[in-house]
Order: structure tokens, then sequence, then C-alpha cells
């Protein structure tokens, strides 16, 4: 997964975006993970992790289907 984002920093290039950082986030609805993408030096960072109220009932569980064609592409 992570290998997308030079991917997506290549793609920013032709948008006049070039060099900018990408963000990402990982979630379950309960741990959101924050990291992103520098072009630049072509690095990875992990930034922030945080955890939403774990009380309350579980909603989804299970990944949204029209989640696949952003991520299977």
């Amino acid at each position: 997964m992570l290998s997308w984002y030079p991917v997506a920093a290549k793609a920013n290039e032709k948008v006049d975006f070039a060099n900018l950082r990408i963000y990402g986030l990982l979630t379950d609805l309960i741990d959101f993970h924050f990291y992103s993408y520098n072009p630049l030096t072509k690095e990875f960072a992990f930034d922030e992790t945080l955890v939403v109220n774990i009380t309350r009932d579980v909603a989804f569980t299970d990944m949204v289907p029209g989640m696949c064609l952003f991520l299977c592409t």
C-alpha cells in the first residue's frame, strides 16, 4: 500500500502539485493512523495515531465495497 504514494507524487507533477507532501489515513474507525510521504526526500513519516471513543457500538465491521474503486487500481 505504501508504494502507491510515490505513484501519487508522480501524478501530482502532471497537475502542478509537484513536491507537495501526500497524506494518508488508515483506520478501523477506532484507531486512526495518519502518515505522509515527502516526495523531495522520498521518505514516509508516521505522523500521529488517535484513538476515539472505544465504548461505542461498532457500526461498520468490513471495508466499504466502493473503496475498492480507489484502492484496487
